[in-house]
């Protein structure tokens, strides 16, 4: 089991989910493990650089096998299969019973010179 133990402040994407994330398509980040959240208000960062502020809504700890096609589309994805696979493009092998956490973020600022577009 992947155990997060930073107190998250920062959220890190990859740059080809920047403009998912600033057009509000992807409203929540599923990463293997437990994470703890302390913050209600994360710095969303990508190619080490600040993109926006964004707001907390919600942190919830469940199994893989317990991901809905609500998680997948509020991730950005069209469905659970695309969302199992954009996983295991990230993480490689993991099972049913790993844990997951579903971060559900809102912005509240985009950030000058993020050099992103909402789109």
């Amino acid at each position: 089991m992947r155990e997060g133990t930073d107190k998250a402040r920062v959220l890190t994407f990859k740059s080809k989910y920047v403009n998912l994330i600033l057009s509000g398509r992807k409203r929540a980040t599923i990463r293997l493990g437990r994470h703890r959240i302390y913050e209600k208000t994360i710095l969303i960062v990508s190619r080490g650089r600040p993109v926006a502020l964004a707001r907390v809504d919600g942190v919830i700890v469940k199994k893989v096998r317990e991901l809905t096609e609500e998680d997948a589309k509020d991730d950005g994805l069209s469905n659970l299969i695309n969302l199992f696979r954009e996983l295991r493009s990230i993480y490689g092998d993991f099972t049913l019973d790993d844990d997951v956490t579903v971060i559900r973020f809102s912005l509240i600022k985009v950030l000058r010179g993020s050099n992103y577009i909402a789109t």
